[in-house]
């Protein structure tokens, strides 16, 4: 299950004044995944190239965060920005981009619960955070964009995985989709 770009929309427009705005933004703007969101460092965007750089994640290991490896070669990639993301420049720090007050990755699990009460606040339907990414690669092949383009920006290793039909639960939550 996936947002169209009407709830896209809805969900950053009510998230405007949240500090977790530049966050969602690039989830939703640039198809990135939660380990690779909660990775990024001010020195992975160019906002002159309206770009930003994939080149580690976060991972959940024992309850904690550690940066690691992506998943694949083709995971390391540079992503457009879209224009609203030039929110983030009146934030330019050092270090990570999304960090709590003492500097430290936020945890996974304090962004699925931030986004679960969004949703509820919003009255959007329950989805997982994952879910933003289909959400990206959905609007992207409604506007035209090529698979190979989709498939370069999300990051797979194949152009079969991002063509493949979507699958009936989500990959990372394993939550069963209700059926349309």
């Amino acid at each position: 299950m996936y947002f169209n770009i009407e709830q896209c929309r809805l969900l950053l427009q009510c998230l405007q004044d949240d500090r977790l705005y530049p966050f969602y933004a690039v989830a939703v703007g640039c198809g990135l995944r939660l380990g690779e969101i909660l990775a990024l460092h001010w020195e992975d965007i160019n906002f002159e190239n309206s770009t930003l750089s994939v080149k580690r994640t976060l991972q959940k290991v024992n309850n904690k965060g550690r940066f690691g490896e992506l998943k694949s070669k083709k995971a390391r990639r540079s992503v457009a920005m879209p224009r609203f993301l030039d929110a983030l420049k009146n934030r330019k720090e050092s270090g990570l981009i999304f960090a709590t007050s003492n500097g430290t990755p936020f945890a996974h699990q304090n962004i699925h619960r931030h986004f679960k009460k969004t949703l509820v606040k919003l009255g959007l339907p329950e989805i997982c955070f994952h879910d933003l990414r289909h959400s990206y690669a959905s609007i992207l092949a409604s506007q035209n964009v090529h698979p190979k383009t989709v498939q370069e920006a999300l990051g797979h290793s194949t152009i079969t995985l991002t063509l493949e039909p979507i699958p009936t639960s989500c990959p990372v939550c394993r939550k069963k989709w209700p059926k349309n």
